[in-house]
């Protein structure tokens, strides 16, 4: 037999009762995809880090979050990448602070508006769609490894 005869089984096109069996695994994979920018920890979720992607030359851009499910107090108290010489933890108003609180029961998010993470000293311009390491450093919950997603929002 022909490769050509064992690979026209899999060109047909799928009847439909076989396309919708197959429909929630798709939705399953499409899922897992959306979950790929959350981090777990005992305490709580970290949900997709970002920053805009930066031009040759900008040496520092903010870094926002969300911490979700938070059951036990926390506070988040530095991160560090080989992206960035130093990461500081800023206010609204731009103050650096030492740390930024995670309270039991609520839901955190870093932005523009509220606190957030600044990077300094950039090594690399950070290029769009693409993900950097990025550390981040809890009182309690000790260092969480995460991926720091390049996006325009």
């Amino acid at each position: 037999m022909t490769s050509r005869h064992l690979l026209r089984p899999l060109l047909r096109p799928l009847p439909r009762r076989s396309f919708l069996a197959l429909l929630p695994a798709g939705l399953l994979l499409a899922t897992g995809a959306t979950r790929a920018h959350e981090y777990y920890t005992a305490s709580f979720t970290i949900i997709h880090p970002w920053a805009e992607p930066t031009a040759p030359g900008v040496k520092a851009t903010s870094v926002y979050l969300r911490f979700e499910n938070i059951t036990a107090d926390d506070a988040l108290i530095g991160a560090h990448s080989d992206i960035a010489g130093r990461i500081e933890l800023r206010t609204s108003d731009n103050s650096v602070v030492k740390s930024i609180p995670l309270p039991m029961g609520q839901d955190i998010s870093l932005s523009a508006q509220s606190s957030h993470l600044m990077l300094i000293d950039l090594r690399t311009p950070l290029l769009g769609d693409r993900s950097y390491p990025l550390t981040l450093v809890f009182e309690k919950s000790g260092e969480m490894q995460t991926m720091l997603s390049m996006a325009e929002h």
